[in-house]
């Protein structure tokens, strides 16, 4: 199995190697233009002594013809002058000159400087206006000799110059075949990077896809859906993982559409609310009961059902939410809901609060059943009617959430004993008839001795 990470390591020694014949490419490149850069100076220097060395000679040239018109004594210095500089430039032009055609031409120019300074001399001895043929004579001579050298001079620039011009082409070839052999590995890189990552991405990708796909479908309560792609790397054992997860949750787990059908099926009326008594959950049999659709219903805060809006007064004495909070449940208590038009529907009522696994208060669930037995409902009434007291917090039905030791205590409290004559009778201390009659009221949800007898009455208990 290639892991993502041996993948990630192969791309990244492919694209080094790839850098580094660039790297060697460019190197290479950069060595030959040096060199060819180098060889361009070489000849620019010596092309450039050449020159200085040829207009040094024409001024030695110039300064012959200038004394052959004025016969001055400076024209002769500057004769000095120049020959010492074009002596210079020779010095120069030998150690500049590389090319041993060229340092032939060079000798053979330093010859005919030579002579031309022996007849240059010469000619400044004579007497012009005595000597004018053997002066025509010598200045004609020293012409051709100067035409030669000046010939030689030529020469060299000539093939100094054809020189760069080889190094100037070799120079702009090196530079183009570089840019290009750069370009095309540089082209070569960004396909193997687009392509390479194409099918890198893709392979994550299209797991991680269909990862989001089969999520969503869980999270609607299809459990039979599978993940089909197949890959040999983390990814791969992830959605191995993945798979066998949704396998457990479809064995394990109550759909969305069976925990519906089980609502549906229920005839007693069903809440959940959240940690704020909203209501979250509703069945269809509470919906029919209320008169309420689910999309008015939901989201609302309970205590609307217990009459907050139409009855507040009797919402207030009604304790349900508190007691549930305080207590985490009551079982079979008479009490009423409102309805969407306002009207009162008296329901034996259970309920519990829900806690996290950290013990954390979570919201609560209410179960209200509105088909009970009518003849309790009459008697219940009647009951009620007579003694003028409230059915809603009266408990009945079910198993009676007594000790036998407090059942005692409830039915002595019935039969209107007092706390001291209980104590005497069931043998145990005041303090504890107290106690008694204290978790009494509390677990029947009864705040008066007159709803506990009517309790015990109801239940048979005396």
């Amino acid at each position: 199995m290639i892991s993502v990470g041996k993948k990630l390591l192969i791309g990244k020694v492919f694209m080094l190697i790839l850098l580094l014949v660039i790297v060697i490419r460019s190197i290479v490149i950069i060595n030959n233009l040096s060199k060819t850069a180098h060889k361009m100076e070489v000849e620019y220097i010596e092309v450039n002594t050449v020159q200085e060395l040829r207009i040094s000679f024409q001024q030695i040239l110039l300064s012959v013809q200038n004394f052959l018109i004025h016969r001055h004594q400076s024209e002769i210095k500057n004769f000095e002058y120049y020959l010492g500089k074009s002596k210079k430039q020779m010095k120069e032009s030998e150690i500049a000159i590389t090319n041993n055609h060229n340092k032939k031409h060079l000798i053979s120019f330093e010859k005919d400087i030579v002579i031309v300074e022996s007849l240059s001399r010469e000619l400044f001895r004579l007497d012009n206006a005595n000597d004018t043929v053997a002066t025509k004579v010598l200045f004609e001579q020293i012409n051709s000799i100067s035409k030669s050298a000046v010939n030689e001079i030529n020469e060299i620039l000539k093939e100094s110059k054809h020189e760069m011009s080889e190094y100037i082409e070799t120079n702009q070839k090196t530079n183009v075949n570089g840019k290009k052999s750069i370009l095309f590995i540089g082209i070569i890189t960004a396909i193997f990077l687009i392509i390479g990552g194409f099918f890198f991405l893709r392979g994550i990708m299209k797991p991680i896809n269909q990862l989001i796909q089969t999520t969503q479908k869980i999270s609607s309560g299809n459990y039979q859906s599978n993940i089909t792609v197949k890959t040999h790397d983390e990814i791969g054992s992830l959605i191995a993982s993945f798979n066998n997860m949704i396998d457990v949750l479809d064995r394990t787990t109550v759909s969305r559409d069976y925990f519906n059908n089980i609502l549906s099926r229920m005839e007693d009326s069903l809440i959940i609310t959240d940690i704020d008594s909203k209501i979250m959950v509703v069945n269809k049999s509470t919906l029919d009961l209320l008169g309420y659709a689910e999309e008015e219903i939901i989201g609302q805060y309970f205590g609307v059902l217990l009459g907050k809006n139409i009855d507040n007064e009797a919402f207030i004495k009604n304790t349900i939410i508190n007691d549930l909070q305080n207590h985490e449940h009551l079982h079979n208590i008479y009490n009423t809901y409102y309805s969407k038009q306002g009207d009162k529907i008296p329901v034996l009522f259970s309920g519990s609060s829900m806690f996290d696994e950290k013990g954390s208060f979570k919201g609560m669930i209410f179960i209200a059943n509105h088909h009970f037995e009518n003849n309790l409902v009459e008697n219940t009434v009647q009951v009620n009617q007579e003694k003028n007291v409230d059915f809603h917090n009266i408990k009945a039905l079910g198993v009676i959430p007594l000790t036998k030791r407090e059942r005692e205590v409830m039915k002595l409290i019935a039969e209107e004993q007092s706390n001291q004559e209980i104590a005497e009778k069931l043998f145990i201390s005041v303090r504890t008839v107290e106690t008694h009659r204290k978790n009494i009221m509390q677990k029947l949800h009864v705040k008066s001795v007159i709803a506990l007898v009517k309790y015990a009455a109801l239940n048979g208990i005396i």
